[in-house]
């Protein structure tokens, strides 16, 4: 059973240089933005202990991510 101390909910709202995530359409394939994720996912799973479970809005977006990162 997990303890409710256990889990911390966050949105990954800015990248690593401050500049705003901008999750819409229009960037759903920018580049940049998709590596930026990877990177920023990296750092914080490194850090966190126990791990890290991320959500996507659909499984096409998140296998696109993953087979770019």
């Amino acid at each position: 059973m997990i303890k409710k101390e256990q889990v911390q909910v966050k949105i990954m709202e800015r990248r690593m240089n401050g500049a705003p995530f901008i999750f819409n359409l229009y960037n759903r394939q920018n580049e940049d933005m998709v590596r930026e994720v990877g990177t920023s996912l990296n750092k914080i799973s490194q850090i966190t202990p126990g791990g890290v479970l991320v959500f996507f809005p659909s499984y096409g977006l998140m296998n696109d991510y993953v087979k770019e990162w």
